[in-house]
């Protein structure tokens, strides 16, 4: 493709077999990383506005979504991991919705008892009295979910 075209001309010095980072100048290696940190912050927010869009119907009136992950739930019969969209809002609430179909399909208990255990980056639990929801974050943002919840508690 042609960098002039998306704006990241500067970087056009490592272009070619023999060329790399070190042949753009430092000016314009500054110049270069500020624009295609734009573009990339800029593709992340219409990606989430695009997935909130898509979730501002499930949510209740005057209530915002805080967190939205793509994710595989684990169920407790179903040996298979579901894919779906994992919401907290500021109620506080967490649902889980199949977004293909539209459709909520559950939604987690926010009791006082609620507790989140993270396993490691991408895997976490929400405990709830008489279950455990299995949920394994898709991007590594685990750690990200058990600090939202426990900054709503």
């Amino acid at each position: 493709f042609n960098c002039s075209c998306v704006g990241i001309s500067w970087f056009g010095a490592a272009c070619g077999p023999t060329k790399s980072l070190k042949d753009v100048s430092d000016e314009n290696y500054m110049a270069g990383t500020k624009l295609t940190n734009l573009i990339g912050l800029k593709a992340v927010e219409m990606l989430n506005e695009s997935k909130a869009g898509t979730i501002c119907k499930h949510l209740n009136p005057g209530e915002k979504a805080i967190l939205i992950s793509e994710v595989k739930k684990h169920g407790w019969f179903n040996p298979f991991a579901q894919r779906r969209t994992l919401v907290l809002t500021d109620a506080p609430r967490i649902f889980y919705a199949d977004m293909a179909k539209g459709l909520v399909k559950g939604e987690i208990p926010w009791v006082p008892e609620l507790t989140v255990k993270v396993e490691n980056d991408k895997k976490f639990k929400i405990c709830v009295p008489h279950r455990n929801y299995s949920i394994e974050e898709l991007n590594g943002n685990a750690r990200q979910w058990e600090q939202q919840i426990k900054a709503l508690m």
